[in-house]
């Protein structure tokens, strides 16, 4: 249902087709970089998923400070709470959107749609504010220590 109500709104999801994993991706138009949707038993969210590869750690980890520079901006155009997180343990670095009154699998399915809505809006908004960043982003860049 997610998907056949974004493909109406945006076209970001538009070449994705449903899968067995509790989430959907599509490429944010920088290699290793997705925007995705995960669905939980309790709620849905919004992740900007940072992995170039094996042995890239540093610099999927620079990219998520190149983007956490324009933390206040991004944060103030998205509704919810967004989390930078760098996975020390992986790899891979997310920015995590929560957003509060989303459906999960466990809902109802009659009760879906004003919470997917509210959803897509709040990817329109993720994606337009991160994109312009996203597209200047640099894995060469140091990661810098405080």
């Amino acid at each position: 249902r997610l998907l056949d109500l974004a493909g109406e709104r945006t076209k970001l999801f538009s070449a994705v087709s449903p899968g067995r994993h509790p989430y959907i991706s599509t490429g944010a138009g920088v290699t290793g970089l997705a925007y995705q949707y995960w669905v939980t038993k309790e709620n849905t969210r919004i992740v900007l998923w940072i992995d170039r590869g094996k042995e890239q750690g540093a610099a999927n980890l620079s990219m998520l400070h190149q983007l956490e520079r324009h933390r206040l901006e991004i944060e103030a155009a998205c509704p919810g709470s967004i989390t930078w997180e760098s996975m020390d343990e992986a790899r891979a670095a997310k920015v995590v959107l929560e957003l509060r009154n989303t459906p999960g699998w466990a809902d109802e399915p009659n009760t879906w749609d004003d919470g997917l809505i509210a959803l897509i809006e709040a990817m329109d908004a993720f994606e337009a504010v991160l994109a312009p960043h996203i597209a200047v982003l640099d894995p060469a860049i140091p990661v810098e220590v405080d």
